[in-house]
Protein backbone atom coordinates (compact mmCIF):
# COMPACT_ATOMS: atom_id res chain seq x y z
CA UNK A 1 0.00 0.00 0.00
CA UNK A 2 1.86 3.68 -0.58
CA UNK A 3 2.01 5.88 1.51
CA UNK A 4 -0.42 8.99 2.42
CA UNK A 5 0.93 11.86 0.94
CA UNK A 6 0.36 14.77 3.82
CA UNK A 7 -0.99 18.43 3.29
CA UNK A 8 1.03 21.00 4.95
CA UNK A 9 -1.01 24.68 5.13
CA UNK A 10 1.63 27.47 5.80
CA UNK A 11 0.27 30.50 6.16
CA UNK A 12 2.33 33.98 6.61
CA UNK A 13 1.89 37.84 4.96
CA UNK A 14 5.69 37.54 4.16
CA UNK A 15 6.38 35.71 0.81
CA UNK A 16 9.87 35.12 2.24
CA UNK A 17 8.78 33.45 5.73
CA UNK A 18 6.70 31.55 3.45
CA UNK A 19 9.80 30.30 1.06
CA UNK A 20 11.70 29.35 3.67
CA UNK A 21 9.42 27.55 5.60
CA UNK A 22 8.45 25.54 2.53
CA UNK A 23 12.32 24.68 1.75
CA UNK A 24 12.09 22.95 4.95
CA UNK A 25 9.46 21.03 5.11
CA UNK A 26 9.53 20.18 1.47
CA UNK A 27 9.43 16.42 1.43
CA UNK A 28 8.15 13.90 -1.95
CA UNK A 29 5.40 12.19 0.62
CA UNK A 30 3.64 16.06 1.67
CA UNK A 31 2.22 18.57 -0.25
CA UNK A 32 2.33 21.75 0.90
CA UNK A 33 -0.09 24.81 0.66
CA UNK A 34 1.12 28.31 1.09
CA UNK A 35 -1.23 31.14 1.97
CA UNK A 36 -0.51 35.22 2.20
CA UNK A 37 -3.39 35.46 4.60
CA UNK A 38 -6.20 33.86 7.03
CA UNK A 39 -8.74 34.35 4.12
CA UNK A 40 -7.04 32.36 1.83
CA UNK A 41 -6.08 29.44 4.08
CA UNK A 42 -10.03 29.68 4.79
CA UNK A 43 -11.03 28.98 0.87
CA UNK A 44 -8.60 26.20 0.66
CA UNK A 45 -9.50 24.70 3.80
CA UNK A 46 -13.15 24.28 2.30
CA UNK A 47 -11.90 22.46 -0.40
CA UNK A 48 -9.03 20.54 0.71
CA UNK A 49 -8.85 18.17 3.91
CA UNK A 50 -4.89 19.52 5.56
CA UNK A 51 -2.47 17.22 7.95
CA UNK A 52 -1.07 20.06 9.46
CA UNK A 53 -1.32 23.66 9.45
CA UNK A 54 1.29 26.56 10.83
CA UNK A 55 -0.03 30.02 10.73
CA UNK A 56 1.51 33.20 12.02
CA UNK A 57 0.03 35.39 15.10
CA UNK A 58 0.82 38.32 13.66
CA UNK A 59 -0.66 39.44 10.32
CA UNK A 60 -2.95 42.05 9.29
CA UNK A 61 -6.59 41.85 9.05
CA UNK A 62 -6.90 38.22 10.65
CA UNK A 63 -4.39 37.34 12.83
CA UNK A 64 -3.31 33.81 13.39
CA UNK A 65 -5.73 33.79 16.98
CA UNK A 66 -8.60 34.53 15.17
CA UNK A 67 -7.95 32.29 12.33
CA UNK A 68 -7.71 29.26 15.10
CA UNK A 69 -10.67 30.69 16.30
CA UNK A 70 -12.88 30.24 13.09
CA UNK A 71 -11.47 26.81 12.41
CA UNK A 72 -12.17 25.78 15.62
Amino acid sequence: MPNKKHTLLLIDDKPENLMALKSILDLPEREIICCLSGSEALQVLLKKKVSLILVDVQMPDMDGYEFVEIIK
